[in-house]
């Protein structure tokens, strides 16, 4: 299956997704069918555990819809668990030094064949997983397309993790900045007012430094409800630079169309 987000960045385009928290395989089929680029199981705030992720994975793609899944932690082992059941990515929550992106990293990529490091890889390996069809498939053809076509994606959600992202970006591997904006005003103390003009400010920092280390943005959009609202946070991401965007999650989606039909029905 192909990585839809790594496609979409290679030609310059953008990747469209949602934020999945609900236990719903059949939504993450109705994402792909939708058309959408990716979905992102939350696994780090979403109700489930892991036979529901590898269902949800099973149904991405069946569906054709990439998936990637936020890990609860900077785990080596929730990493390399989603990988090896067929995730073709991850984004890793709370990173605040160079040391934490580079375990993350690691996490995600195999050692080369030769012995030498593939970037920072020190994915653990097994020639059984479900991601290289339980044996089915040649390991070094494997490890070498893993390690070409996992995105692996680091969440800035605190002024440590600002303060400390031109170290990070140093990392080799990082395949683009996940904007935590909500976690980043709550550990400043707006409680999770993203629009705070000193949260704001720290936002325009992570763009700027992102920007010069050519590491792609990840976006999430919170506010708009009519197609005018939704219009103007995307082009307030884009031209800060973002190229991946969760357009909205399944909760939030189902309660505004419940909270519309309630108020169609008098």
């Amino acid at each position: 299956m192909d990585n839809k987000i790594l496609q979409r960045l290679r030609a310059g385009e953008i990747s469209r997704g949602v934020n999945i928290q609900s236990n719903g395989p059949e939504i993450v089929e109705m994402v792909g069918h939708a058309g959408f680029d990716h979905v992102m199981i939350d696994w780090e705030h979403g109700s489930f555990g892991t036979d529901s992720v590898v269902s949800m994975i099973r149904a991405a793609q069946y569906a054709q819809v990439t998936p990637i899944i936020r890990v609860p932690s900077n785990d080596e082992v929730w990493i390399k668990r989603v990988l090896d059941a067929g995730a073709l990515g991850v984004v890793v929550p709370h990173i605040s030094t160079k040391d934490q992106a580079l375990r993350a990293v690691g996490s995600a990529r195999y050692r080369g064949t030769d012995g030498a490091a593939a970037e920072v890889g020190a994915r653990g390996a097994c020639p059984s997983v479900r991601a290289a069809k339980h044996m089915a498939e040649d390991w070094k053809s494997f490890s070498t397309w893993s390690n070409d076509n996992i995105f692996v994606a680091v969440a800035i959600e605190s002024s440590e993790g600002v303060a400390e992202l031109d170290q990070i970006l140093q990392v080799p591997g990082i395949d683009a900045v996940f904007l935590g904006t909500f976690d980043l005003a709550h550990d400043m103390g707006f409680y999770g007012d993203n629009s705070a003009p000193e949260v704001v400010e720290k936002i325009k920092r992570i763009v700027e430094v992102s920007k010069s280390a050519g590491v792609p943005l990840f976006a999430t959009l919170y506010r708009g409800r009519s197609d005018e609202e939704v219009k103007k946070e995307v082009e307030f991401w884009r031209d800060l630079g973002a190229e991946i965007f969760n357009t909205i999650s399944d909760r939030r989606l189902i309660l505004q169309g419940l909270e519309h039909r309630l108020g169609q029905v008098n």
